[in-house]
Formats: structure tokens, C-alpha cells, sequence
């Protein structure tokens, strides 16, 4: 989850677009997805200079809308855009030939820069306006705000050439994260690793052989065990 602190030291960067998209697609049900949506959008705009006073309201006033059936098919559509395009990139596929991460990083780009991503992966100027890029949902008054900040949230990271390499599943939970560091990082915390590499101690006999050797030895079990 963002908080205040993360903001004031990263502000409007990949690292926060990161935690916005890693807290979204990692959210079993959609509906745990938009409520993780919510608060940390609502933190961001709460704590960061980037967003005016009046679109600060304008989402408070948002997340207390009930989301309805059409809506919710949308966010879920965004979810499994969002899945499928960081399990690309992990799996070394070229995740721009998917045509739904296209356009939305294109909706993402159109707002502030005007770049879009053509279907072989390129970065070009201009982004050429069509009626068939704008949201099927902008007609509805409950998720607009939300849908374009994850589009530039997409756009801002996949921007970044080392923001993509960054992004990596757990191998314990199987969770998406971003490594801290462009190594062969498998875990996304200490918790996942010490408890993969426990259970594989326990399923090879390594940790029984352990403790017979201790034993053998004369170490109290309190030691080993």
C-alpha cells in the first residue's frame, strides 16, 4: 500500500505507478482491487503537490459511489490487462502485442505526452487520435478519474526501461513486485523466502538430517528444533 511517507519521497514517479499497478492485479477479487484502488489513489492525490484541489474533491467524492455491474466488468477487464502484460514481461513474450496493454498505454500517454506505442513495441510522437481510443466508460460518471490514472500510472512505468526490468513474481505467493535491486531477486519479501526455503529443507529430508545430527551431537533441542 502507498503511504504519506512513500509519496513525499517519490512523489509522481515509476516507483509510485509501481505500487499502484503491483496492488491492483495482485487483489484476488476485483472488488478488493478497487477498494485497494481507492485508498491508495486517495492517499496519493491527499499527500502529493502533482494534483489540484479541486481534483483531490472530485475524488474523494468518487470513491463513496457505489460501482455498478457494467463497471465492475470494466475495472476486471483493466485487472487482467494489467496481469497478462507484467506476466509478459517476466515471461520475455513482447507484451506490446497485446492490443489491450496497447491502448491503454496509449490513454495513459495521450494526456500528458504525446507519444503512443505502435504494435511493434515503438515509442513514436504524435499520438494519433481516434474515436476507438477513448473509454467505454467515460460515459459513466463513477470511474473516469480512476481508469486514466491507471492508464498513465501503465504508461509512466512501462516508459522506464529499468522500471521493466524491475518487474518480477514471487515464486513462494506468486505475487507481482518490483525487485529493489536488477538481480535474480525471486521473493517479494524475507517472510516468502525464508518460508519457500524452510519447506523445501523440510521436503528434501534436509531438515531431518539436521536435526539427527544435532541430536547426535548432544545440542538441547530447544537449540535445533
Amino acid at each position: 500500500m502507498i503511504t504519506k511517507e512513500f509519496i513525499a519521497v517519490n512523489e509522481w514517479n515509476e516507483e509510485i505507478c509501481g505500487e499502484l499497478i503491483k496492488d491492483y492485479v495482485n487483489a484476488p477479487k476485483i472488488e478488493d482491487a478497487w477498494i485497494i484502488l481507492v485508498e491508495n489513489i486517495q492517499m496519493l492525490f491527499m499527500f502529493s503537490s502533482k494534483f489540484t484541489s479541486q481534483k483531490k474533491q472530485e475524488i474523494n467524492q468518487l470513491a463513496e459511489t457505489r460501482i455498478k455491474a457494467k463497471q465492475w466488468t470494466v475495472l476486471r477487464k483493466m485487472q487482467n490487462i494489467l496481469r497478462t502484460a507484467l506476466s509478459n514481461v517476466i515471461a520475455g513474450r513482447p507484451y506490446y502485442k497485446d492490443e489491450g496493454f496497447r491502448k491503454m498505454f496509449n490513454r495513459g500517454c495521450s494526456w500528458h505526452r504525446k507519444l503512443y506505442m505502435d504494435e511493434n513495441g515503438s515509442i513514436k510522437q504524435k499520438y494519433p487520435v481516434e474515436k476507438s481510443h477513448q473509454w467505454s466508460v467515460t460515459r459513466n460518471k463513477n470511474i473516469p478519474s480512476y481508469a486514466r490514472v491507471l492508464s498513465e500510472a501503465l504508461a509512466n512505468l512501462f516508459l522506464t526501461p529499468r522500471s521493466i526490468k524491475r518487474i518480477q513474481q514471487c515464486v513462494y505467493c506468486k505475487q507481482f513486485f518490483l525487485k529493489t535491486r536488477l538481480n535474480s531477486q525471486k521473493f517479494c519479501s524475507d517472510k516468502c523466502r525464508l518460508t519457500w526455503h524452510n519447506r523445501r529443507r523440510i521436503e528434501s529430508g534436509k531438515a531431518r538430517e539436521y536435526k539427527r545430527k544435532k541430536r547426535a551431537e548432544g545440542a538441547k533441542e530447544s537449540y535445533y528444533g
